[in-house]
């Protein structure tokens, strides 16, 4: 579902909220400035987990501006991130 956020979700889920700890979590763990993009997709999972998609721009060493998606994955139940991973042209980056 592609969405603009906002949403809180008929089961209680502050979809806005995890998009948020989700990029703030992603800012924390890169050495450069992102710049985000406006939407993102948020997917529910099994077991009370969510995954939030988002595409973003950052400068590489070079100082070229390439463009990444990040996924993470947050579980209501633990009320924290499991997993943050980046998506780029050199391939897939474990974040967290």
């Amino acid at each position: 579902t592609k969405s603009s956020g906002g949403e809180v979700r008929s089961t209680g889920v502050d979809e806005t909220e995890i998009v948020t700890l989700c990029d703030l979590t992603l800012k924390q763990g890169l050495a450069v400035e992102a710049d985000l993009d406006f939407g993102w997709k948020f997917v529910p999972l099994s077991g009370g987990e969510y995954r939030v998609e988002r595409g973003f721009k950052a400068q590489n060493a070079f100082g070229a501006t390439l463009k990444h998606t990040y996924s993470c994955i947050y579980d209501t139940d633990r009320k924290r991130i499991t997993q943050l991973n980046v998506e780029g042209p050199a391939g897939t980056q474990n974040i967290l």
